[in-house]
């Protein structure tokens, strides 16, 4: 009987022995990795001779099938490719980040300019190109800027025009300033122009002019035979690009305070009106309507019988305002009492002042105050000093009574003085403040309101306050002045109202 004859006449199950019992299998017995957590269900073969010698039949199949043998069709190529030659191809051309967390320009720069570095388009196998979209700030050029720098540093043309005038005869040298500072260094130009004929740069020099940080603010032009007449004009065309305007090429506006004088034109802003009656803060009014208002003040101080006058003190003296004009026609030589006389003081006057107004025609006088004392009322003298070159409204009744002008509280205009200190002042001027003789004069610390008397002492013809703290350098006095606004004037004279008042101008 054979070996294996007990197999041809009946069914005999055949068991595999579990790998993990190996220890347990004799010589060529065969064995399976079927049980445990995690079988392979590989088949092991135990060696001929030696039962400790185990034989992975499965991987011994697996790596005599993988090789030159297989044969791999690919759409879109006529013949097939070994595996092996296909998984070369791969590796060869795979493309993979040099560094995983991304590009940095100062570690990378020197691959990306590698002129071994590729440039290459991406393409699928339908034949479709593909671009990959990115940033302008990661793709360079040759020079290792990115677009975006460039784009950012790009010129943008700016034009502004100034002028300047001599002020000598024979005048050869004259200073110009730019519209901004440092304005040559950003390779930036500028021409000179003599009536309509351009001046060579071979006729001047030019020398910067800097301030105590360094920059440059402008030049000084000296012509090398050119002699100016006094009063000649030379205009200055500046050229530039102002996105490279203080050095940031982010920057693509200028500062007000760097733009040259006369070079913005009345069109370029936002609001302008030829209407002197709009009540508007933010519009600023033309000429026209300067002109307009001073036609309309004219006819309606020519119809208020000569009760109007505008005119300049001219007393150098403390106690006296004294003002002469000269009548153009007899009926201007007229004292039509009340009077209302607005006059802008010459010097500072104290608090007993008196009020000389002469008028003349043809060489003959009419005195219409003769050393009026100037009062608030007809008891009240004045309570403060007058500052010089200020306006100041006063009612002449007859031609020893004048009164200074005082309205009710909603004729009052306010206007504000900043003034920024330095270490240890306690002098503080509001001189730069515009605001009516007489108006009230409020002072702010920081912020917090002080009181006369009790936090300073004020000076109103020197128009300065004393501080009895002193100052640290970076503090803010306020000055708020609630001053008269004269396009209404009421002032009770006498038991008598006199009204003044513009013609009210209606749009058509």
């Amino acid at each position: 009987m054979s070996l294996n004859d007990q197999f041809e006449h009946s069914r005999i199950p055949l068991k595999p022995l579990p790998y993990q019992n190996r220890r347990l299998a004799d010589c060529n017995e065969i064995m399976i990795d079927y049980l445990g957590d995690n079988p392979t269900y590989h088949i092991y073969i135990v060696d001929s001779s030696d039962k400790t010698k185990y034989i992975d039949i499965t991987s011994l199949i697996l790596k005599a099938s993988v090789g030159d043998s297989i044969q791999v069709n690919i759409d879109g190529m006529e013949e097939a490719i070994s595996l092996n030659d296909l998984l070369s191809y791969i590796y060869k051309n795979f493309v993979f980040p040099e560094n995983k967390l991304g590009f940095v320009y100062g570690r990378d720069k020197d691959l990306l300019f590698d002129p071994e570095t590729k440039t290459v388009l991406l393409r699928d196998t339908d034949g479709t190109a593909y671009t990959p979209v990115v940033k302008a700030e990661s793709v360079f050029d040759s020079n290792g800027r990115s677009i975006q720098e460039r784009l950012d540093s790009m010129c943008r043309l700016g034009f502004s025009m100034d002028y300047v005038r001599t002020n000598v005869e024979d005048q050869n040298t004259i200073t110009i300033t730019y519209p901004f500072l440092n304005y040559l260094d950003g390779g930036n130009f500028y021409e000179l122009r003599i009536g309509t004929v351009f001046v060579d740069r071979s006729r001047y020099q030019a020398i910067e002019n800097t301030d105590e940080d360094g920059n440059a603010y402008g030049a000084t032009i000296t012509f090398f035979q050119d002699k100016l007449e006094i009063n000649r004009r030379i205009d200055i065309l500046y050229i530039y690009n102002c996105k490279d305007v203080g050095g940031d090429v982010n920057n693509t506006v200028i500062s007000g305070g760097s733009i040259a004088r006369n070079s913005i034109a009345s069109s370029k802003l936002e609001k302008v009106s030829d209407d002197y009656y709009t009540d508007d803060a933010t519009c600023i009014a033309s000429a026209k309507s300067v002109y307009n208002l001073f036609n309309d003040l004219s006819n309606s101080i020519a119809a208020s019988q000569n009760k109007i006058i505008w005119a300049k003190d001219t007393s150098t003296s403390t106690g006296t305002i004294t003002v002469n004009i000269t009548a153009a026609t007899a009926e201007l030589n007229v004292a039509n009492y009340p009077v209302l006389l607005n006059v802008v003081t010459n010097t500072s006057k104290n608090t007993s002042v008196k009020l000389t107004l002469t008028s003349t025609y043809n060489g003959s006088n009419v005195t219409i105050a003769n050393a009026a004392t100037i009062k608030l009322s007809s008891d009240v003298a004045l309570k403060n000093n007058l500052p010089a070159n200020h306006m100041m409204k006063i009612i002449i009744v007859d031609s020893t009574t004048a009164y200074l002008v005082a309205i009710p509280e909603t004729d009052w205009d306010i206007t504000r003085y900043i003034y920024t200190c330095a270490d240890q002042e306690i002098d503080i001027p509001f001189s730069g403040m515009s605001y009516t003789i007489g108006a009230k004069i409020l002072v702010y610390r920081n912020g917090v309101r002080l009181f006369e008397d009790l936090d300073y002492s004020i000076n109103y013809a020197n128009e300065t306050i004393r501080l009895y703290v002193r100052t640290e350098e970076g503090e803010r006095i306020v000055f708020e002045a609630i001053s008269l606004m004269w396009f209404n004037l009421f002032k009770e004279v006498n038991d008598n109202w006199l009204t003044y008042h513009l013609s009210e101008k209606k749009i058509e």
